[in-house]
């Protein structure tokens, strides 16, 4: 008779120090599992997190090996969530901004890195513990959802129903079938993540259009119920042309720009997009 399976066990904390402090300890040459998110998108990549450029105006800093970017006055609290289970420690930090507890996630998942060596670097920081239903109850009450108007309500619900049919899902199709790397760049006031994908596999399920690459760790994914705009373009990047689509949010804010080198895709974009 199999025994039955252990549960995981999770421990939560509230960090109390300067968000620059943690990140400037994670700058480790171990890998880092980075997921960062706006209300229509969400990047994810698995990379060092690499050396801190100092706070610019704004006090916005950058790191450029990772292509990470973060508002540190955004920022409004710091959970630290490890997770056990058998075989495998998984250690969390979650940045909170203005409605989303989880707006950026740097994790050290067991399987691809050494928890053990970050959680060393940051078990100094000043932190309070926090019981598992009250960080949960706190994240929900944190969360805040899009308001959209009746008619965008409407709209989104159709555009969810049938992913398939969105000109996003047309294009990352294409890509997939060509081997066309994409360049990902996440844009919101509070942080930006770029990732480069080689598309490995396409998933329309849930309502959500989401591109995950062949090396299994990079991934995009965005709600299409929110894209409320695309725009296709070719502009040159370090000298190179590029084909380029940018994805605008209800309130005319740009959320994800999707790049790929030279000005053939973009002529085939704009086919996907009428």
């Amino acid at each position: 008779m199999n025994s039955p399976q252990t549960p995981a066990e999770s421990r939560v904390h509230v960090i109390e120090n300067a968000p620059e402090r943690l990140l400037i300890a994670m700058a480790v040459a171990l890998p880092v599992f980075m997921q960062a998110a706006n209300p229509l998108a969400q990047v994810c990549k698995l990379v060092p997190l690499g050396e801190m450029v100092g706070a610019q105006e704004g006090n916005r800093v950058f790191f450029p090996q990772s292509g990470l970017e973060v508002t540190l006055d955004d920022i409004e609290r710091i959970h630290l969530v490890e997770l056990e289970t058998p075989g495998e420690s998984t250690l969390s930090i979650e940045f909170a901004v203005t409605g989303d507890p989880r707006a950026l996630i740097l994790a050290a998942p067991g399987k691809w890195t050494d928890a053990g060596s970050i959680r060393r670097r940051i078990c100094g920081f000043s932190k309070h513990a926090l019981a598992h239903d009250k960080y949960e109850t706190w994240c929900r009450d944190f969360t805040r959802e899009p308001v959209l108007c009746p008619c965008c309500s409407v709209a989104a619900a159709k555009r969810r129903a049938d992913p398939s049919l969105h000109p996003v899902a047309a294009i990352f199709h294409h890509a997939l079938r060509h081997g066309m790397r994409l360049r990902c760049v996440l844009k919101s006031e509070a942080c930006g993540l770029s990732v480069e994908i080689l598309p490995g596999e396409l998933d329309l399920s849930e309502g959500r259009i989401s591109l995950t690459g062949a090396d299994g760790t990079s991934h995009v994914s965005l709600d299409p119920g929110l894209c409320h705009a695309i725009g296709v373009e070719t502009r040159d990047l370090d000298g190179e042309a590029h084909s380029m689509l940018r994805l605008y949010d209800q309130h005319g804010h740009l959320a994800l720009e999707i790049s790929t080198p030279g000005k053939q895709a973009a002529a085939v974009w704009c086919q996907f997009c009428k």
